[in-house]
């Protein structure tokens, strides 16, 4: 597999490496192919550490392609310990009130619906809520979202 990567390193050598590897993991994660796409996601995420360091905003992305790959295998231990990282940085580096931030709360709140804990997910999807509507206003597809991830984690406490 990295062999691949390697191969077009060398046809593309303007094309850092970790932005292939992050495009190579998208490709495999979208095939289904989510262990080999977390191995991807974590030699980016090295490399990415290694040119930009701990605090990029490149880095958060790494960890929230690892989150979401997680998500899809269920492992929603790895999604909050990723995502919560990728936020810490967000919070650093970007404005409050950017969307990235309410997507990072969004994927909180969906593993720790999916655990059952449904007050930290609660917390979590009004901060994505509040975000989406200061950021991109009542009728943006994301809004209505965070709106709907509420709606369901009410209707799931009342089970």
């Amino acid at each position: 597999m990295f062999k691949l990567c390697d191969k077009h390193q060398k046809a593309y050598p303007d094309l850092p490496i970790h932005t292939y590897l992050h495009n190579f993991g998208m490709v495999l994660e979208a095939a289904g192919q989510i262990r080999q796409a977390i191995d991807v996601y974590l030699r980016a995420l090295h490399k990415t550490i290694k040119f930009f360091g701990v605090s990029h905003p490149q880095t958060a992305m790494c960890y929230n392609n690892l989150a979401n790959a997680y998500f899809n295998i269920s492992d929603y231990n790895k999604v909050i310990n990723f995502a919560t990282k990728a936020l810490k940085i967000d919070q650093k580096t970007l404005p409050a009130m950017h969307p990235y931030i309410g997507g990072d709360y969004n994927t909180l709140g969906n593993a720790y619906r999916l655990k059952k804990q449904f007050k930290s997910a609660l917390d979590f999807f009004e901060k994505a809520l509040q975000i989406a509507t200061a950021a991109l206003g009542p009728d943006h597809p994301n809004t209505k979202e965070a709106f709907q991830n509420i709606n369901n984690c009410l209707c799931d406490m009342n089970q």
